[in-house]
């Protein structure tokens, strides 16, 4: 049974693998791009924003065709 999941969903590249040392008392840490948004963003995503806009634009022609013309 297929789980869905894209080849790469358990890469490890993204993630650091040496330890951060903590940051001192009453400062915030400082992370990388990867730990600030919590996760690795993969390929899907653009495939995703790239179908919904496409979607958009097109039920956009059509009410104005539907209302307008």
């Amino acid at each position: 049974m297929s789980t869905g999941r894209s080849p790469d969903y358990d890469s490890k590249m993204d993630e650091d693998p040496r330890q951060r040392p903590s940051p001192p008392e009453g400062r915030a840490p400082v992370l990388g791009p990867t730990e600030a948004r919590g996760g690795s963003t993969h390929h899907n995503v653009r495939v995703v924003l790239a179908v919904s806009i496409a979607v958009l634009v097109i039920a956009y022609i059509a009410l104005y065709l539907i209302y307008f013309h």
